[in-house]
């Protein structure tokens, strides 16, 4: 008997020395994989996620994507397509934007389409799991978003044309205010100078020109640019407490003052996609600006525009994002490309230099890249589409601590194996139950 309790102390020691020679955390070796992918077969420009619309069980984030024909609803979690809007097949959606429009607790959904000059805000009914429309409008438009304009906590609906309006409406598709500026608006940005959550002003991207307008619609500045505007953001860039405006345009990024003042342009650059981010790095008390272009991406110093350091690749950047998809303390960088490539580079150096940490390859040009928690994990995952139809959430898988499990193994074993000796040795011990006689 004490020589299988002496193999099963040996058998335990044994099992203890075998795991401290495993590799330590080889489940925690973080990367990213496919939680799913879904194939709308449709040429896509635009995806957005939209909040939980349909009151399942999980509490995620839906998807819409907008594109040739059809906006397409997928449910987030499983990647199903839950229903299509549709339009003629030969006109696509070419804007895309998600609010709340009537403040219960789900989004709505506005889009877009340059082909039909048609304007429409739709709901997500539970019951029939279409999206229903609420109201629709004939304009060329160009951009829209969803926003408090007026400054009454109920978002309104800004949207731009080709024939140069900037219009509003209220949440049921009313008509609040109009302002023409006689040339086609390609793209504006909604701000908020004074930093207090409410829309103060609208940047108004034009062929040529920028102009501020107030939240009424009238004009405080304009001026002319040396290439076609493409974005613009607002951040203390300069250090001084002070809020600058920043417009990229295909060839330069220039700071502005709030009152229109040119503080200065950048090295010339060549880009097409609207790409543009402020970023805090670590050595920095004020903001950085990173720029996509048509050979990588570019982190600007806020001072002056010159280039801190690059993110290279080999073809034209399409869209980026900064986030801690790792679930780290640190951010990196998230860029896709008209390659069908989506690179992970550390925002800072490593050694010296900035490391390209990942590439994911889609099966077209990257149309967007969006960070939101698609698993409930804590940690953002990447929503992006393809152009030719495919839809990606791309993240970091659930795991289970590699080590804990080890532990967990070994404190089952010991107390299996102390279970087996106290069991021996009760079979062992002389019987102490009284006996009966037959009379």
């Amino acid at each position: 008997m004490k020589s299988i309790r002496h193999k099963a102390l040996i058998g335990i020691l044994i099992l203890f020395l075998l795991g401290s020679l495993i590799p330590q955390s080889s489940a925690q070796t973080v990367y990213q994989t496919y939680f799913w992918i879904t194939e709308t077969n449709m040429k896509l420009t635009a995806i957005r996620t939209t909040g939980d619309l349909t009151l399942d069980h999980v509490q995620l984030s839906e998807i819409i994507v907008g594109g040739q024909g059809n906006l397409t609803l997928l449910d987030g979690f499983y990647g199903e397509i839950l229903c299509n809007y549709s339009i003629p097949a030969a006109s696509s959606f070419n804007v895309l934007e998600v609010g709340n429009l009537d403040a219960d607790a789900f989004n709505e959904i506005v889009a877009g389409s340059q082909d039909e000059m048609l304007v429409v805000a739709l709901d997500y009914n539970t019951s029939s799991g279409k999206l229903v429309k609420l109201w629709e409008k004939n304009y060329n438009i160009t951009h829209a978003q969803i926003t408090d304009l007026t400054g009454d906590s109920s978002n309104e609906v800004l949207i731009s044309d080709s024939l140069g309006n900037l219009t509003v409406f209220n949440k049921d598709g009313v008509l609040i205010w109009t302002k023409n500026l006689s040339t086609p608006i390609d793209y504006f940005q909604c701000l908020d100078f004074s930093q207090d959550g409410k829309i103060d002003r609208i940047l108004v991207l034009m062929e040529s020109y920028v102009a501020l307008l107030n939240t009424s619609g009238a004009v405080e500045w304009q001026a002319e640019l040396i290439s076609k505007p493409l974005n613009g953001v607002v951040g203390d860039v300069q250090g001084t407490s002070e809020l600058e405006l920043i417009v990229k345009t295909q060839n330069v990024t220039n700071c502005f003052t709030q009152n229109g003042t040119l503080l200065w342009n950048s090295s010339s650059y060549s880009s097409s996609s609207q790409g543009l981010l402020l970023y805090n790095s670590s050595e920095s008390q004020k903001f950085e600006i990173l720029i996509s272009g048509n050979t990588g991406s570019y982190l600007l110093n806020g001072s002056d525009g010159s280039i801190i350091r690059n993110y290279l690749s080999n073809s034209s950047v399409t869209c980026i994002a900064i986030g801690k998809i790792f679930g780290d303390t640190y951010d990196y960088l998230i860029m896709g490309d008209r390659n069908k490539n989506i690179t992970i580079w550390t925002m800072e150096p490593v050694n010296g230099a900035v490391v390209q940490f990942i590439n994911i390859t889609l099966s077209d040009s990257v149309v967007d890249i969006i960070l939101q928690d698609m698993n409930a994990d804590g940690i953002p995952d990447i929503v992006t589409a393809s152009s030719n139809g495919t839809v990606y959430v791309i993240g970091v898988p659930w795991f289970i601590d590699f080590n804990w499990l080890l532990i967990g193994i070994g404190i089952g074993c010991i107390v299996i194996v102390i279970s087996i000796v106290i069991l021996l040795k009760t079979k062992s011990s002389p019987s102490k139950t009284t006996g009966f006689h037959i009379k």
